[in-house]
């Protein structure tokens, strides 16, 4: 099932959070993600270094004013999120340690949000992340991006590579119509282990998923492309 999403221009009470170099935010994890309100906008410049962080979006905005996590290029440059070394700072209510780059929802879930124009990377099982209780290896099953509890997300103009899966998400009902638009996947699987089946470029299993517009090239181990367990 195709759905249709329309968003507008943020209303006049809506913040912009500016991450990067000579802006006022140095980490994306500084900004108050998690006092984001409707129409709020986070823009993550690109800077040479990686942005080695793993964040938590359990925030929701409206259909008509989305929250927006955008990656701001430069020369044709996108910000890149590297999982290798990325540290977490805020806490879980419901843990996925060591399963994220990106997580979406967390006991409230996290809707009506747009993330878009980021390189997401190395979120992979021969990587280390660093955490409240000091360093650990990423599961296999590391998602790039985590939709875990949220409805009406899109995900645009993103590459995501190098992980256990690039996009996971869990199942209905806490997950419906997320759309996956005009991304480059490639690369995704079990870094221990290549012929590991279980991980996957994308693997769905909420409700009413749409994927439009995307390039997609090898995994990384035996997995595939696309698996969808969902409904449509």
């Amino acid at each position: 099932i195709m759905c249709l999403l329309v968003f507008t221009a943020s209303d006049a009470s809506s913040k912009i959070y500016e991450v990067g170099p000579k802006k006022k935010y140095k980490k994306i994890s500084s900004v108050p993600l998690d006092d984001l309100n409707p129409g709020d906008i986070v823009e993550i410049f690109y800077r040479k270094e990686p942005y080695r962080e793993r964040i938590v979006l359990r925030r929701s905005g409206t259909r008509q004013n989305p929250i927006i996590i955008r990656g701001v290029g430069h020369k044709g440059k996108l910000p890149i999120i590297d999982g290798k070394f990325a540290r977490q700072e805020q806490k879980e209510n419901w843990p996925n340690s060591g399963r994220f780059l990106i997580k979406i929802g967390d006991k409230t879930p996290g809707s009506y949000l747009r993330i878009e124009n980021l390189v997401i990377r190395n979120a992979n099982n021969k990587n280390t992340t660093i955490e409240s209780r000091g360093k650990r290896l990423y599961a296999g099953n590391a998602a790039g991006i985590f939709l875990r509890y949220g409805q009406h997300v899109l995900i645009s103009n993103c590459r995501i590579y190098s992980c256990g899966n690039g996009i996971l998400t869990y199942h209905g009902p806490e997950v419906t119509n997320l759309t996956i638009r005009k991304c480059t996947i490639y690369a995704n699987g079990d870094h221990q282990n290549r012929d590991s089946f279980l991980e996957h470029n994308v693997y769905l299993e909420g409700e009413q998923s749409t994927i439009e517009f995307c390039r997609f090239d090898a995994p990384y181990a035996n997995g595939q492309n696309i698996k969808d367990r969902g409904k449509k």
